[in-house]
């Protein structure tokens, strides 16, 4: 575990850190400061230098991370608001179908079918042919 020369001056509270605490106190006297004095305190500390730049390499990789989680959040409630809005409109449909059936009941499309059969049996006995009427012009007619 590293040591951390710690110092009461104003604006530097840490001025040297080092992976004993002999090295600590022998930089903080090559530094100034004299290590007996209040004024000086060697402690442990759990953070050196590559340390620090791994926690800042780790929170920059967690950002990104955060961040992708974001964007997937973000599709996925796009893809569900995609989604409940084909269900809507497919329920839409349903509805307008299940009233197009209440308004055209059975009772209903029996009485189409029978102006349709009507229809067509004036048009068959239009062209039937044991009902066409020959005629000849007379012989006034063709003078």
């Amino acid at each position: 575990m590293p040591f951390a020369v710690h110092t009461m001056a104003p604006g530097c509270p840490v001025v040297a850190i080092e992976k004993t605490a002999e090295e600590a106190a022998q930089t903080a006297e090559r530094i100034g400061y004299d290590v007996g004095s209040a004024r000086v305190l060697i402690l442990p500390c759990a953070v050196i230098m590559t340390e620090a730049c791994n926690v800042v390499d780790r929170t920059a990789q967690l950002e990104l991370h955060i961040d992708d989680v974001r964007t997937a959040l973000k599709n996925e409630k796009d893809a569900s608001a995609a989604k409940i809005q084909r269900e809507r409109e497919r329920r839409d449909r349903a509805e307008n179908e299940l009233e197009n059936v209440r308004k055209y009941t059975v009772a209903d499309s029996v009485a189409r079918m029978k102006k349709i059969r009507d229809g067509l049996s004036v048009a068959i006995d239009a062209v039937d042919p044991s009902k066409l009427i020959l005629t000849r012009p007379t012989a006034q007619e063709s003078a």
